[in-house]
């Protein structure tokens, strides 16, 4: 659908009295066209249209993610005999939708109020090209981090040591800036913590950590979250996985 400025753009290509191309069906002459192929326009409203259509399967995905979370696994994998857990909550293929539907709900507006909803076809095009471009570059960010290991929970035990990744709250701020490194024959617990939090609004929300007691080099009891979710079936999940494996490497140890 034109807007009015590019229905009075169209006109313009075509003057009264002038001597126009017309497109037609040797068959069928009565089904003739004046224009023919993709138009700047149609390709802007193909991005509002598969933008609408990645919202809504993000939103069947975020249905099925948390009605699932109360059944959560912990995805374990071993790389050069340490045993890994990812913490992302997202997987790098969903973290590039997410970005491209951000991406698209913003550039939609501001391309089709600068060009009255009718780009050049060029114009659109790179539109398209920005938007797949942006979600394909924060995916492989986003697997090259995860394949690093950066962001792992990390068990070693061999060494008998536990190493916890770098750290953000709710709010992406860092409250673990680096690694920790802990033996594990002196962590004395591994518990779940509830955190209740009001916005500006006054709104509350909760928020679970899964959490590490251990004792430092002068012997004093010390406490270090491992991760923060919203979703308390994935933290009880991590909480319950790490007191089974830490239980049943060190004889004796209960969790």
């Amino acid at each position: 659908m034109l807007s009015p400025g590019g229905l009075d753009e169209l006109a313009g290509r075509y003057p009264p009295g002038a001597l126009v191309p017309v497109f037609y069906r040797p068959e069928a002459p009565e089904d003739a066209a004046l224009l023919r192929g993709l138009e700047g326009a149609d390709l802007l409203f193909l991005l509002f249209v598969a933008t609408l259509t990645l919202l809504g399967f993000l939103g069947m995905y975020a249905l099925v993610y948390f009605s699932r979370a109360q059944a959560a696994q912990v995805a374990e994998f071993v790389v050069d005999g340490r045993t890994h857990v990812t913490l992302n909550a997202l997987s790098p293929m969903v973290t590039g939708w997410c970005v491209m539907a951000g991406v698209a709900l913003v550039l939609y507006p501001l391309l089709g109020l600068a060009t009255q909803f009718h780009p050049s076809l060029r114009t659109a095009g790179l539109a398209w090209g920005f938007v797949l471009t942006c979600g394909v570059l924060v995916t492989w960010w986003t697997q090259a981090r995860m394949v690093s290991g950066e962001w792992d929970l990390i068990l070693d035990e061999c060494n008998r040591r536990l190493s916890l990744p770098p750290m953000k709250n709710q709010n992406g701020a860092f409250e673990r800036p680096a690694r920790v490194e802990l033996d594990w024959t002196r962590v004395q617990a591994v518990t779940l913590e509830r955190h209740t939090r009001k916005d500006d609004k006054g709104d509350t929300s909760t928020h679970y950590r899964p959490t590490v007691t251990f004792l430092d080099a002068r012997g004093e009891v010390q406490r270090e979250p491992i991760a923060e979710w919203s979703l308390e079936g994935r933290a009880s999940a991590l909480v319950l996985w790490l007191q089974s494996r830490l239980a049943n490497s060190t004889p004796g140890r209960e969790p």
